[in-house]
């Protein structure tokens, strides 16, 4: 055996190692994103929040992202869920996921949100306030100013029905319709902030809705 054809055997097995090795953390990743994201300890997105997504990308020039999963030194859990993502010329709307109980009283607090159901409060499931202070950390590192997190709400809901107690402000998608369309100031690069969450994003290939 000559040397040119060892070291074409030697180089070949390395190539296959290495091909087997990236193999194997493709797998792992997959994995790994698969549970980080069904453990619901970092956020949730309904069907209703991306129906709802498709209708409002079709009524104004925003550029609308859904389920982006990132890392955040900021959440407990070191990985946050963003439902919907609204990005315009005047700033980023980053909306919870959507709050549909039109028949009962609805508490939203610190600890998340309460439906009076019987005369008694019941915490709803996977929605948590704590989700949306976590996305603050990392918008801040990002967009500074540029951006707002809001409660999102179904239109069908009235407001009288809701007592919020956070910071955020309740919106439905015909009041964040009007307010994109009414505010035409030129704060934000739409493609670079674009950019940067589709490259921060672990889910890829799956979040333009």
């Amino acid at each position: 055996m000559n040397f040119l054809t060892l070291t074409t055997i030697i180089l070949s097995s390395i190539l296959v190692l290495i091909l087997i090795a990236v193999i194997i953390w493709r797998i792992y990743l997959k994995i790994t994103k698969k549970v980080i994201y069904k453990s619901n300890n970092i956020g949730h997105t309904t069907k209703d929040t991306i129906d709802k997504l498709r209708i409002l990308n079709s009524l104004n020039n925003a550029f609308v992202l859904s389920n982006i999963l990132v890392k955040n030194p900021f959440s407990k859990n070191k990985y946050t869920l963003f439902s919907g993502i609204v990005i315009c010329k005047s700033k980023i709307y980053v909306l919870s996921d959507l709050i549909k109980d039109t028949q009962n009283k609805i508490e939203i607090n610190d600890n998340g949100i309460y439906v009076l159901k019987n005369k008694k409060w019941i915490k709803k499931d996977k929605w948590e306030t704590n989700w949306l202070n976590q996305m603050s950390g990392w918008l801040n590192r990002r967009f500074k100013n540029n951006y707002e997190v809001v409660i999102f709400i179904d239109e069908n809901l009235n407001l009288e029905q809701i007592d919020n107690q956070t910071r955020y402000r309740c919106m439905n998608i015909n009041e964040l319709n009007e307010e994109i369309l009414e505010n035409n100031d030129q704060n934000l690069h739409i493609e670079k902030v674009i950019d940067i969450f589709l490259k921060n994003n672990l889910f890829k290939g799956n979040s333009n809705k």
